[in-house]
């Protein structure tokens, strides 16, 4: 696997590389460090179950993503989420390899992960409101304090509050402010508390 990420490099097809190209167009950063991690693993896992640094594609079968899986379970005991997020890194890198005709055949066919049940976690009004009156003893917690309660009060994921800028918060003909994002998603409603968190830190 690591040498298919190598050797098209050389021949400008190199995954990763060509990746980070298309980051801050149609992909994220975040998905780029989630192809470095897989990466790692799989570097990782070759080195401790095969004493390798290389394997062909055409050496990986069934048994090896099987062998993998166990490996993040028991090895590096990793959790349900991340273990599935690290296989389907692999398993994008391997259709790359089938469609430029490396592979004739799927490895993961047939190969389901289990995928951790969601849990939904919430805080309640009163614990909102202890965390918005509770004093605090640096001017950075209070920064913090006021970024997380924004991202409550509107429900914009972390990666969209750091890209936040002025020009992602319209007014609408009724005087409503939304948060508009470059992401396909729905356009975020800012509320009270919200609005007064936007106006002390907007500049």
């Amino acid at each position: 696997c690591k040498k298919y990420f190598e050797h098209n490099f050389k021949r400008k097809m190199f995954f990763i590389k060509n990746f980070e190209k298309h980051v801050g167009v149609n992909r994220v950063v975040g998905s780029l460090w989630s192809y470095r991690c897989a990466y790692q693993h799989i570097e990782k896992f070759l080195n401790e179950k095969y004493k390798l640094t290389d394997i062909p594609f055409t050496a990986l079968d069934r048994s090896f993503v099987e062998k993998y899986d166990i490996h993040l379970r028991t090895d590096c005991h990793l959790s349900l989420g991340t273990i599935v997020n690290l296989t389907t890194s692999l398993k994008t890198v391997i259709k790359e390899a089938i469609a430029d005709g490396i592979l004739t055949f799927n490895p993961f066919w047939g190969y389901e992960t289990e995928r951790p049940k969601r849990e939904l976690k919430y805080l309640t009004e009163q614990e909102l409101n202890l965390l918005m009156t509770t004093p605090l003893n640096n001017a950075r917690l209070y920064i913090v304090r006021d970024l997380f309660l924004f991202s409550c009060y509107t429900g914009i994921s972390y990666g969209d509050m750091c890209t936040l800028t002025r020009n992602n918060m319209v007014k609408d003909e009724n005087g409503t402010l939304w948060i508009h994002t470059s992401r396909k998603m729905p356009q975020v409603v800012v509320i009270h508390v919200g609005k007064i968190i936007w106006n002390v830190w907007r500049n």
